[in-house]
């Protein structure tokens, strides 16, 4: 549609629904109860569905029980150190 389109193109906008609300990560129009209350109160270019929030909280926990399992592999392991 857009490829076969005369230069310059016009392009309009449109809103957002009453009702609803534009996820930032997933990038679609949702229900606005598919928001927290919270996430509703923040600006608009920050906004998150719940199920991109608690897809992005999974990944952080994930990412630092592997950080985590890093370091305690990388630590000596045994008792404590030798006396001298």
């Amino acid at each position: 549609l857009m490829k076969g389109a005369d230069l310059p193109v016009q392009v309009t906008f449109e809103a957002v629904p009453s009702g609803a609300d534009f996820c930032t990560a997933c990038q679609k129009v949702l229900a606005a109860p598919l928001f927290s209350r919270k996430m509703r109160t923040k600006p608009v270019e920050k906004r998150r569905c719940s199920a991109c929030v608690e897809a992005a909280e999974g990944a952080e926990a994930e990412a630092r029980e592997a950080a985590a399992a890093e370091v305690a592999a990388a630590a000596p392991s045994g008792g404590p150190p030798p006396h001298t």
